[in-house]
């Protein structure tokens, strides 16, 4: 079965929709409805620092402080194993051994690398994990200094973006890249983090549990007194990070995730550069503001909403054609646009 087929399970009208900002008013003792049975547990909120964002959890259950915590733990360890910069980790282990043949890694990246590339392919490469390149060549790159890079040097690094340039051997989770190409999964990553930590408290047993790893949100469960989530639809203008009036979502159960302009950028020359690089042309896409996109897991939203940021005005569009997601678009003229089904 293919992600698409196995995605037609999601429930619409539990869908979320939204983005970062989260309106929750904090409680101590909670009780949930399960069935016709009561589950009677307390709601505690941690916050951690990885993947170089703020990771909120907020998690309804008996002893939640211990079931947080192996979910961050679980989380912290995928997103270790999938960070280029680190030395340890399996992406870096693939970079390094560029043109010298396959390399085997663990069942986890392998299944992420895999995902990239499937629906990397059916949004026509405007999702790529072989960004790495043109990434550090504007200086979005961990610890790097970002800036306008000359156009001959992106044109040297366009062709290393291919996904053509990627095989992988399911057989023995091997993947294998082509010299001078570089992964980096940081378009992927966060979503896959998310959805694994929300599978970890769904095995403790948890009530309810809300996720947001800087904009990539997945709930599932209702609060202590009974009602959904209320999640916000930022303003990606607004400084204040205040919300669209008409898009406060309440939701029990799904993901959301939002690819803007305004959370990393610098200015040159009175121009303004975001980190949301067009494989195509090499330079930040245009057109956009920002895409949220909804369904029932983060990885698959995060890909859709890039790919769709990508795309300007064709944005509406393509996630038309995907009918188990829903999508609400801000273009630079900040209309508001959303998909037939988007409630």
């Amino acid at each position: 079965m293919n992600w698409q087929e196995r995605i037609k399970k999601i429930d619409k009208k539990r869908w979320l929709a939204g983005m970062a900002a989260v309106l929750i008013i904090a409680g101590a003792l909670a009780v949930q409805l399960s069935g016709n049975e009561r589950v009677a547990g307390e709601r505690i909120q941690e916050t951690r620092f990885f993947m170089d964002t703020v990771v909120s959890m907020q998690v309804l259950a008996e002893d939640p402080e211990a079931k947080a915590e192996q979910a961050f733990a679980a989380m912290k360890d995928l997103s270790d194993r999938a960070d280029r910069f680190y030395s340890g980790s399996e992406i870096y282990r693939i970079n390094e051994k560029a043109g010298q043949g396959p390399v085997e890694v663990d069942e986890d990246i392998f299944a992420i690398i895999q995902k990239g590339k499937e629906v990397g392919e059916k949004t026509g490469g405007l999702f790529t994990i072989a960004i790495a390149p043109l990434m550090d060549l504007w200086g979005f790159g961990k610890g790097m200094e970002p800036g306008k890079p000359a156009q001959e040097d992106i044109e040297e690094v366009l062709p290393l973006l291919d996904l053509e340039g990627i095989t992988l051997y399911p057989d023995r989770n091997a993947v294998e890249i082509e010299e001078g190409m570089q992964l980096d999964l940081g378009g992927i990553a966060k979503g896959a983090v998310v959805d694994r930590g929300i599978e970890v408290l769904e095995e403790l047993g948890v009530a309810a549990a809300f996720i947001n790893a800087g904009g990539d949100i997945r709930v599932f469960g209702l609060k202590e007194d009974g009602t959904p989530w209320r999640i916000g639809v930022r303003d990606p203008r607004r400084e204040d990070r205040g919300h669209l009036q008409d898009y406060v979502i309440e939701a029990d159960t799904g993901s959301v995730v939002t690819s803007g302009d305004y959370e990393r950028f610098f200015m040159e020359d009175g121009e303004r550069f975001h980190h949301i690089l067009d494989p195509r042309t090499g330079y930040p896409a245009s057109g956009l503001r920002s895409v949220t996109v909804i369904g029932e897991s983060c990885v698959e939203a995060d890909i859709l909403s890039t790919a769709a940021f990508m795309m300007g005005e064709e944005a509406l569009d393509f996630l038309e054609n995907y009918s188990d997601y829903e999508g609400l678009i801000i273009n630079e003229d900040e209309e508001i646009l959303t998909t037939s089904n988007f409630k």
